[in-house]
């Protein structure tokens, strides 16, 4: 321990995980190896990127991502406070792939480049990473119920109604998951709804005796609810805006459990037609979340002699308890008589966050008054018209603006090229003009 203090005192940084660590906390020490790692990787970028020929914008993009964006992100959420001035220096290795990717000059606009090639600019990146690792740190129970919340923009959610990571209460190999997805087999748009509905009565007479627990969730620019629908009794829930349809799928089953173990139900199927539903249900080796919180409910039920079975079924087929459970699902979102839950999985806190963050992007490039957000106001990507490389670095340094013909003396030092007609310096837009 004393070697470790006398070395750190004497060389004023050290290396822990490839995270080097200065004592004044500036990070430059570390965000120089990380540019010097980097400029290594992005020769690999520079060998593949001729104007000409290369790999198209697609190929580009996955391998930066494996060799250079990897090496930038990780960590980024320690080091996402220090100075603008340190940060530049890894922002430039960013600039410079996307300028290469996709054939720009050096004096295209960074938020130019950026929107054409459609990636977030690194300081978005780190933000996102930054609020989604805090997230994923409640989620595991690594973080003091004090630190609960988080916060992005004007987005503000208190993470204490999380769902935590569970350890499975059975051994996945004994776990039993009842389960009939035989109706699947057929093909909605090829098979009628009567036909449909035969099928599902001819399938329900091998549960007589079970109780029928019809779920059903659904998300509308209004909101998400879900319900629960058995022995003409409903049940209504609904959740905040941002959360999938997914999460109001199985949180509806997962509250049908509830109800079977409190009511001391023998025997129950629940019927669903969220198809994705059942089958992450019946991953017991690598369920997420909910999931894992439904198996442990259902084992619960197992252990209590208490036989419970899924089945799907198709939706909007006229089959009467869905389509109640439908009715009372899209009812809930603006009920005042359904139960609000604020249970979050950690799926829905990435869709909001990447959906805030973008919403920040379209912000700052709205703000940015640019001669191209005039014709292309959205950050959403142009499609891609040609495969070939030449053809395609052509068409983006028509997007961004700077082209050999109207930017070529800013890269020579001379004086800007006129119109041999008019007198007219040559800009993009008399170009456009001239078309």
């Amino acid at each position: 321990m004393f070697n470790f203090i006398k070395d750190f005192l004497l060389d004023r940084s050290f290396q822990i995980l490839g995270i080097t660590f200065d004592n004044k906390n500036t990070w430059q020490a570390h965000l120089k190896e990380i540019r010097k790692a980097t400029l290594i990787k992005l020769n690999i970028i520079k060998s593949l990127a001729h104007t000409s020929w290369g790999a198209s914008g697609t190929t580009f993009k996955q391998i930066y991502k494996s060799l250079i964006l990897s090496k930038l992100e990780y960590g980024a959420f320690i080091y996402i406070d220090a100075k603008q001035s340190a940060l530049k220096m890894i922002e430039t290795i960013h600039n410079s792939f996307l300028r290469l990717a996709t054939g720009a000059f050096r004096s295209s606009p960074i938020s130019r480049i950026l929107n054409i090639a459609n990636t977030l600019p690194l300081d978005l990146r780190r933000m996102q990473n930054s609020t989604l690792q805090k997230a994923r740190r409640i989620h595991n129970n690594t973080t003091p119920n004090l630190e609960n919340t988080i916060k992005l923009n004007n987005f503000k959610f208190n993470c204490s109604e999380v769902l935590k990571h569970e350890h499975a209460i059975t051994p996945p190999w004994v776990m039993e998951i009842h389960s009939n997805t035989d109706l699947s087999q057929h093909i909605k748009s090829e098979t009628m709804d009567y036909t449909f509905r035969n099928l599902t009565l001819s399938l329900l007479e091998d549960y007589q005796d079970y109780i029928k627990f019809y779920t059903d969730g659904s998300k509308t620019e209004a909101g998400v609810g879900a319900s629960v629908y058995f022995n003409n009794t409903p049940k209504m829930i609904k959740f905040p805006n941002f959360y999938s349809i997914y999460t109001a799928e199985a949180y509806a089953i997962y509250h049908a459990l509830e109800t079977i173990q409190q009511l001391k139900i023998d025997k129950a199927l629940i019927l669903s037609d969220s198809h994705s539903t059942i089958n992450s249900i019946r991953n017991i080796n690598q369920p997420n979340a909910i999931s894992r919180m439904i198996q442990n409910q259902i084992s619960l039920l197992n252990h209590n002699n208490q036989n419970v079975s899924l089945v799907w079924i198709p939706s909007h087929v006229g089959i009467p308890g869905n389509e109640t459970a439908d009715t009372y699902a899209k009812r809930a979102i603006t009920s005042p008589e359904a139960s609000l839950v604020q249970i979050c999985s950690l799926g829905d806190i990435k869709g909001v966050l990447r959906s805030l963050t973008l919403q920040q992007w379209q912000h700052r490039w709205t703000s940015s008054l640019t001669k191209l957000n005039v014709i292309k106001p959205s950050i959403n990507p142009w499609p891609t018209l040609t495969t070939k490389r030449c053809h395609e670095v052509i068409v983006n340094r028509q997007r961004i603006g700077h082209t050999w013909l109207t930017h070529n003396f800013l890269i020579r030092h001379e004086d800007p090229t006129q119109c041999t007609t008019c007198g007219e310096i040559i800009t993009q837009t008399k170009l456009y003009n001239l078309i």
